[in-house]
Parts: C-alpha cells; sequence; structure tokens
C-alpha cells in the first residue's frame, strides 16, 4: 500500500507543473471537464481476495463540469474501501483543500421500496469549487472477497480523457482468467514478477462518448475481465462456456422451485377448465400480475440468489429473480415446462456472446409450448402473456436448462403490433380555440407506455396528463378522458375517450386563421440526432407506426387560402404520409408516420437524419384560411 501511494505522490508532483496556460489547450475543443489521468490497478492474492486501487486526475473548467466533482464509491459484502482521499489544487500546484477518508460522508442504502444487505452502503463527497479551473485529485483502494466483482477496464467516458491505464497483477502467474478486448489495437505488456506476473495495457487521448442511442451500445474502448474460477459465498465455480454459467445458477436455485401445500390447490383452481397450454400461462402470469409486487432485493450473494417461490407466495412481492422463480414453479405445478432467462436489458448492457461471464441485469420466464415459446416478464403489470417491454425485446438471453443452458435471442415486436390510432372531431370556435372529442387506440408497446403513464401518475396530475402528449399548438388544453382495458384485458387494445378544448390551436388575425392540425406525435427538433456521421447502428425501442385524423368543422364562412403539399417519404426503415381535403368548412386531416424497424444501420444514418428533417418540416406546416 505504502508503494501506491508513494507512487501516487511522485505523480502528483510531476502533473502540478502542468501551468495554467495550458488549460483548455489540453483538448482540442471546449470542454466542461477532462481527465488528465485514469489509473486502475487490480491486484489478485488469491480466489477470495483482490485489491483493486484507482489514482484519477480532473481539470474542471466551468461551473458545469462540477457534476463531475461528486465522489460515489459504492461498498457492500463483497467489496470494502480500505481508504480514500482527494485533494483539490490549482493548475499551478498550489494546494486548495485536501479531503481524508474520515471526510467522506457514508450513506447506507434504504427505503424507496428496495431491500438492501445490512452492509450496502456508498460513500460520497462533493469536492467541487467556485474558482475555475481547478484540478481534483482522487484515489482510493478497494478489497474484494471476491472475484466475481472484477472490474472491467472501461476508460472511455462523457468527457475526454488525456491518459488512462490498467494494470493487472497476479500473485499467482497461473491463476485462470479471461479478457475480451473491445477494440484490436489494445495488447498489453507482460512483466514476470517472482511467481507472480504483470500485465499491463495504456490508452491515450480518449475521446469522449457521444454515441446517442435509445439502447446500450458496446464501449468502443476497454477491456472485459472475467475469473476462469471464483467463489461467491458458499458456491465456489468456474465458468468456460454458457453452460457453466447457466449450471450456476442452477444451483443457486436449487430447492427454491418448492411451492406450499395452498399453493397446490390455487393453482388447480386458477387452471380448472382451461384446455389449452397457453390458456393456463395466461391465467397463471394474470394472477402473478395481481398478486405479487415487484420490489428491488439487493440481500445475499450480491442479490444473485433468489428467493424460493413458497417465500414470495407468502410474503408476495419479489425482484426479478424471484418472481420468476414463482412463475416457473407455478407453471410446473400445472405441468408446463419454464425455465428462468437471465437477461441484459436493452438500455443498460450490449451482451457479447463469445464472452462468457456475468453481463446481466434482470431476469424473465421462458416458456417452451409445443406451438409456440412465450416469454413472461414478471416484473410487468399492465402486459398480456406472452408480450415483452422494449427493454427486453431483440436481446441474448441466458435460458438457464438443467446442463444445457444456452444463449437465446427474445423476439422482437413488428410496427403493426405497436400502434397508435386516433380519430379527432370538433369546431374551431372563437379566439382560436378548438373544442374536440375523439377516441385513441394503443396496442403493444404503446399501449403498456401508456398503462405505465396514466396508472403511476398521481391522481393529482392526472387531469393535466394529455398535455404530456399534446404538440406544441395544443399543449393549453383542458382535456378529460375515459378509458377501457386499463387495469385489465391486456390483450386486448387500450381505448382512451377524449373531450376537451385546446384555447390556443389556431392563430387568428381579423380575416386568417393559421392553424396547424397535428395534434399528436409531432416530430420534435430535438428527436433528430445531431451527429453527422455516425460509427454504430442507431436504435428506437421500437418499432411502430402512428396514425392520427383530425377532422376539424369551421363555424364561419372560411375558405383555404394556403395548404403545404401532401407529403409521401417511403425509405427502408419509415415511412411518412400526409392528405387532406377541405369542403363544406371542414378540414379532414391524415397523418402516418411509420418506424419499420428499430435498427438504423451506420450507412443509413445520413438519410434517416435527413428522413427526419423532412418529416419535422412537414409536423410544423401550416394551413391559412381566409374569412
Amino acid at each position: 500500500m505504502m508503494k501506491f501511494l508513494w507512487f501516487v505522490f511522485l505523480f502528483t508532483f510531476v502533473l502540478m507543473n502542468i501551468g495554467h496556460s495550458q488549460g483548455n489547450d489540453l483538448w482540442p475543443e471546449k470542454v466542461d471537464a477532462l481527465y488528465t489521468l485514469d489509473e486502475h490497478v487490480y491486484r489478485v492474492e488469491k480466489e477470495t481476495k483482490a485489491k483493486y486501487q484507482v489514482h484519477q486526475v480532473i481539470i474542471i473548467f466551468n461551473k458545469d463540469g462540477n457534476q463531475y466533482a461528486n465522489v460515489h464509491i459504492s461498498e457492500d459484502n463483497f467489496r470494502k474501501c480500505k481508504e480514500i482521499s482527494a485533494t483539490l489544487w490549482t493548475l499551478d500546484g498550489e494546494k486548495i483543500k485536501e479531503f481524508k477518508t474520515k471526510d467522506f460522508d457514508i450513506l447506507k442504502y434504504s427505503g424507496g421500496g428496495v431491500f438492501y444487505e445490512e452492509n450496502a452502503r456508498q460513500r460520497v463527497a462533493n469536492l467541487s469549487h467556485n474558482h475555475y479551473p481547478y484540478k481534483i485529485e482522487i484515489s482510493w483502494e478497494m478489497e474484494h472477497n471476491s472475484l466475481f466483482f472484477w472490474p472491467h477496464w472501461l476508460p472511455q467516458r462523457d468527457i475526454p480523457v488525456l491518459k488512462s491505464s490498467y494494470t493487472l497483477i497476479l500473485k499467482d502467474a497461473h491463476f485462470p482468467f479471461k479478457s475480451y478486448p473491445l477494440s484490436d489495437s489494445l495488447t498489453a505488456s507482460e512483466q514476470k514478477i517472482g511467481d507472480g506476473i504483470r500485465y499491463y495495457w495504456e490508452l491515450k487521448n480518449i475521446p469522449p462518448k457521444k454515441t446517442y442511442s435509445q439502447i446500450a451500445l458496446p464501449p468502443d474502448y476497454g477491456i472485459l475481465f472475467a475469473p476462469g474460477r471464483f467463489t461467491l459465498g458458499k458456491y465456489q465455480t468456474q465458468w468456460s462456456d454458457w453452460k457453466d454459467v447457466g449450471n450456476w445458477y442452477n444451483m443457486l436455485t436449487q430447492g427454491r422451485y418448492l411451492l406450499p401445500e395452498e399453493a397446490h390447490s390455487l393453482v388447480e383452481e386458477l387452471t380448472a377448465g382451461l384446455t389449452s397450454e397457453k390458456e393456463k400461462v395466461a391465467a397463471l402470469y394474470y394472477f402473478l400480475q395481481n398478486y405479487t409486487r415487484y420490489v428491488a432485493i439487493y440481500l445475499g450473494i450480491g442479490g444473485w440468489q433468489p428467493h424460493g417461490a413458497g417465500e414470495v407466495f407468502r410474503k408476495k412481492y419479489g425482484d426479478c429473480k424471484d418472481l420468476s422463480t414463482f412463475m416457473v414453479a407455478l407453471l410446473k405445478e400445472a405441468g408446463i415446462e419454464a425455465y428462468p432467462a437471465l437477461t441484459p436489458t436493452r438500455d443498460a448492457i450490449s451482451l457479447i456472446k463469445e464472452f462468457p461471464s456475468n453481463q446481466f441485469n434482470h431476469c424473465i420466464t421462458m416458456v417452451p409450448l409445443r406451438e409456440d415459446t412465450l416469454w413472461l416478464e414478471c416484473t410487468a403489470d399492465y402486459l398480456a402473456a406472452g408480450d415483452l417491454p422494449p427493454t427486453v425485446e431483440g436481446v441474448n438471453v441466458l435460458v438457464v436448462e438443467p446442463n444445457n443452458s444456452k444463449i437465446v435471442k427474445t423476439p422482437v415486436s413488428k410496427p403493426e403490433e405497436n400502434c397508435w390510432k386516433s380519430v379527432i372531431r370538433g369546431s374551431l370556435v372563437g379566439g382560436g380555440r378548438f373544442e374536440f372529442q375523439g377516441d385513441i387506440i394503443a396496442t403493444g408497446n404503446v399501449a403498456w407506455k401508456l398503462r405505465n403513464l396514466i396508472i403511476e401518475i398521481p391522481n393529482d396530475y392526472r387531469d393535466r396528463f394529455f398535455q404530456l402528449l399534446l404538440s406544441e399548438q395544443a399543449a393549453s388544453s383542458d382535456v378529460q378522458y375515459d378509458t377501457e382495458n386499463l387495469t385489465e384485458n391486456y390483450d386486448k387494445p387500450l381505448v382512451i375517450h377524449l373531450n376537451g378544448e385546446a384555447r390556443k390551436f389556431a392563430k387568428v388575425s381579423s380575416q386568417r386563421i393559421f392553424l396547424n392540425p397535428v395534434m399528436f406525435n409531432a416530430v420534435d427538433y430535438d428527436d433528430i440526432p445531431d451527429e453527422e456521421k455516425r460509427e454504430k447502428p442507431f436504435y428506437h425501442n421500437y418499432a411502430f407506426i402512428n396514425e392520427d385524423s383530425l377532422i376539424l368543422k369551421f363555424p364561419w364562412n372560411y375558405r383555404l387560402e394556403a395548404a403545404p403539399d401532401t407529403v409521401s417519404i417511403k425509405t427502408d426503415f419509415g415511412e411518412y404520409l400526409t392528405r387532406y381535403s377541405y369542403q363544406n368548412e371542414e378540414l379532414v386531416f391524415y397523418r402516418r408516420f411509420q418506424i419499420k424497424r428499430a435498427k438504423i444501420t451506420p450507412e443509413e444514418f445520413d438519410e434517416y437524419r435527413s428522413f427526419l428533417n423532412q418529416v419535422y418540416k412537414a409536423d410544423k406546416a401550416m394551413f391559412v384560411f381566409k374569412h
């Protein structure tokens, strides 16, 4: 430890000679902050003991950079922070303030309907300063008692990094481990150290990660690590392939699919009279949705071991693993085969199939029926059996079967399954007000999203709910609504009946009315990615179709003076169509916007941006009526 701190001191002395004049000249573009140094050292002493040391130097250039002065270091039963220190400097090398371990607050995880293990906590501090620029140097050391939590090296951040390195020191040179470089240019230098070995990786001038996506993408730079063998709690294992990973999870769930006697009779009652397995799955899934509630639980061995199905039955709550275990147990009781599936959610992890390791943050259930395979998201309250939310569509999951676990990709919904269709009728009255009534019919992921919004929104805000959905010109509205199939019949479309008044729907002058008829789903400028080029695919949450019809009656003798051209755009990835008619003082406007698939390739990206720009302009177009 003293050698590490002495090295930190020497390097700090060198860094203090970086003069103020260099400041923002360290990076060719203007930035709020940057890392001049980001060092990681992982020292494996044995299967149940490792040390992780981090040393970072950050320059904060302005107030917007202060977010990088917040420190959060997590601890639990397997990872303990042994020492932490930080120093604030001017860029001329003058010490501003020093922080020791005792100066960092300890916050225990608690509340919010989440259960944490007793030792789960964070060490936190706000190191920000009010004179710019300034420099933060921070070092900390963690002690791990399980290699399950072997840290990866992911040096790319949302601000530049001038230098990042990862040093791996194995006390036993033959200790088994795996690594997966995320780019071909990353190679390690090696050095024998007695009976051990030292590996060293380094990168310089790492650009910030700017690529926007609605789902997680693999990092551009870095290395993933995994132990060849490890111990977590009382369970020892080794992972050479995905079957090994599944066998390990099977060990954790052994004996946990047992249900109490009263649950046996309940399953029999719920499935009585149902002839098909699909009907039985739907009945038991609907029971689980109404009987249990989701609670995040980080107890036991790192939150990885599910609670038994009997315990979930008694307590009526659980996390994703618990609820999947309960679901599998219910189905087995009904004579239906089912398996848990360890899952990466699309918004957090991009699973690498070639690297069997811990790449999961969720669990769902797979039911291989004779006629079809059903997937069940057991934490979702407002889905039909067999439907998946967009976070777990099209992802590689590990289906955990006895001695035959394998990677399987979950299905992806089609655009015609995720539809929004609105028909709004009304009259334009004095002052540009639009009195209207109509219906919205939603299916698939669109309905799931709306159900979550409507049900979960506090009662005090429900009257204002539709202001979140309305386009700019209709946002100032008073809306009342009623629903069908909101809290039941999730296999049927969600229907929303509307009536209300948009107070500023049209702009009125002495002789003219200016009106934009796009009431819902307008493409906003912020929806257009600002990247001009892209090296990785762009993803939507899901493919969809939006259809909106507006029938608007004018009470006065107005004629159509000017109208935008109708639009018809067809591409491989999307379509946009508008048409209208105006007769007998009635405007009928129709708009259809479709994203055919979630994935937009880098080669299509320029055309995709052009497509959205055309839609944006069309959605802003005005009709002009003259008295």
